[in-house]
């Protein structure tokens, strides 16, 4: 499904300008990010066992040359004014062939001419700033590839030096923190952020970032302790919820998961009625599922009311998102949230029984909400197996 909506992509993207076209190069590549000066804003995250596709990708590189020739062809676009808030168009063609050039260059020789040639023709077009930026950007992405201990000297320096800035205490939570060890020593450091809006949302990205390390080796006593800290309902459940399912796992872990999913119960009456606290009520009804039906239901049912009372809710949302942003830098975060949507929640609840779930969608007050639980329901009934006839 994914190759063939790309494949209408590149269809849809036949007239647009290079750096629309730009964005659909990393589903083909099988790459985090996108070609270029943008790639390090969007970046995403590659499924397990994904593989590249060559023949997505050689359409993909025929379509950006095309599309960054025919930029480079018209005299009307040397003294064209960029879009607002964006660099020269120039600048996304020549930062993403330039890096296009080594994968062309070994595996699709065919397309070097054509790539070189757009290249030097639209370089052509580059003002002094916009090769500065270029450079600039460039020395930011170098930079990411620092180690640890490196960046952490780089703070020292700059602090003795009195040019240390929040913009560089928050580039630190971007890196992968690979160790308990390296958390504790830039833990100090967080003292130091001057902005004080920005600060809580720093030490709290830090507490979750400790906790879900500490998840990820399986030191749940460790994840649990780090994961109080974070005061965000919705951002804490992640943690909480990602604790249990490693619980339920085991089979002799399982009565903690009890336990676990007790206390983010607790934790989300305590929160005012929000679609956060909707959305933790719904993840709460899918783990429970998997432990105790009628727990689940009561969850399920405890979700619908802050559902009814909450206006404009977003709940077919399946992430959390963070933002934080200081003077010169702003960095955004998503993490996944399966099984918070409600759609999901309602026809997990009903694969056995129909009736309480269906009772609880028929509650809901929402017309198009309504709808979406009635129909999940109504799935389980449609994929059920049908009894063969003698």
């Amino acid at each position: 499904f994914g190759d063939q909506l790309y494949s209408e992509l590149l269809v849809s993207h036949a007239n647009a300008v290079p750096r629309k076209v730009n964005f659909l190069s990393a589903y083909a590549f099988g790459t985090q990010r996108i070609f270029g000066y943008e790639g390090g804003q969007y970046i995403a995250a590659v499924p397990e066992g994904y593989t590249p596709r060559p023949q997505l990708q050689t359409r993909y590189l025929d379509l950006f040359i095309r599309r960054a020739d025919a930029f480079a062809s018209d005299p009307a676009n040397f003294t064209a004014a960029p879009d607002p808030n964006r660099l020269p168009e120039a600048v996304y063609i020549v930062s993403a062939a330039a890096e296009m050039e080594p994968i062309v260059m070994q595996t699709f020789p065919q397309f070097l001419p054509r790539l070189q040639a757009v290249r030097a023709k639209t370089s052509a077009m580059l003002s002094e700033n916009d090769r500065k930026n270029m450079s600039d950007r460039e020395k930011m992405r170098s930079a990411g590839t620092r180690s640890f201990d490196e960046r952490i000297a780089e703070l020292e320096k700059a602090d003795s030096e009195g040019r240390l800035k929040d913009s560089m205490l928050l580039s630190m939570l971007t890196f992968q923190f690979k160790s308990d060890e390296q958390f504790e020593r830039f833990e100090p450091w967080l003292d130091k952020v001057a902005d004080a809006e920005a600060r809580p949302s720093m030490v709290n990205y830090f507490w979750f970032l400790r906790s879900k390390l500490a998840i990820k080796e399986k030191r749940l006593d460790d994840a649990r302790v780090h994961a109080a800290k974070v005061p965000e309902v919705e951002h804490q459940a992640v943690l909480w919820f990602e604790i249990a399912e490693i619980q339920l796992a085991d089979i002799n872990d399982a009565a903690n998961a009890y336990t676990t999913l007790r206390d983010v119960g607790a934790l989300a009456r305590k929160a005012e009625d929000s679609v956060a606290k909707a959305r933790v009520l719904l993840g709460l009804a899918n783990l429970y599922e998997k432990l105790n039906h009628s727990f689940a239901i009561s969850e399920l049912s405890d979700a619908v009311g802050v559902i009814n009372k909450v206006k404009e809710a977003d709940l077919e949302t399946r992430y959390v998102l963070r933002f934080i942003k200081v003077q010169d830098f702003g960095m955004g975060a998503s993490f996944s949230t399966p099984g918070y949507d409600l759609e999901t929640t309602f026809r997990t609840l009903s694969k056995t029984d129909y009736s309480l779930p269906l009772s609880n969608a028929k509650s809901i007050a929402d017309n198009y909400y309504r709808t979406l639980a009635v129909i999940a329901i109504a799935k389980n009934c449609i994929d059920r197996p049908k009894k063969k006839t003698k």
